[in-house]
């Protein structure tokens, strides 16, 4: 994480990579979690240990304040955001019949997930004694992709 300040413009870049299940929602969250802004105990950004197979996670985004005059403020935030899961299962089954016999089952799965998102926001304020004015623009990107096989064998 890089910030800058300077009295009218605040400026933060921010990116992450893991393999712990850890993912984020947005360019705050990865913020709070990595400096001193965050308050008290957040579970925004903690491992989720319930999630099976391997989970490889990568984000990076930029947020952005610039006040032009006291009633004159832009803010702007982009977060670029890919999940990539890798799940290998092998289920072996065995199942008694009557008389001694037994159904004996061998599955094998794998899944391939990916899920890629970018979103953008971005606002503008001006408050004055005469008007107040807000605009706002978000936009949001995002694909999946998922390959899934299944094997199953009677011996």
């Amino acid at each position: 994480m890089i910030n800058g300040y300077s009295p009218k413009t605040q400026v933060g870049i921010i990116g992450t990579r893991n393999n712990v299940n850890k993912t984020a929602n947005s360019v705050q969250s990865l913020m709070a979690n990595s400096s001193y802004k965050g308050e008290g105990t957040n579970h925004e950004y903690q491992s989720d240990f319930r999630q099976r197979g391997l989970n490889i996670f990568t984000s990076a985004g930029f947020s952005l304040a610039h006040e032009f005059g006291k009633p004159d403020r832009l803010n702007a935030n982009y977060f670029y955001s890919n999940s990539n899961n890798d799940l290998k299962e092998q289920v072996h089954t065995v199942e008694s019949l009557n008389d001694g016999n037994q159904l004996i089952r061998n599955n094998v799965g794998t899944s391939k997930n990916e899920n890629r998102s970018h979103n953008f926001t971005s606002s503008y304020n001006h408050s004055s004694e005469e008007r107040d004015i807000d605009a706002s623009y978000s936009m949001r990107n995002s694909t999946s992709n998922s390959i899934n096989t299944q094997n199953r064998r009677w011996p």
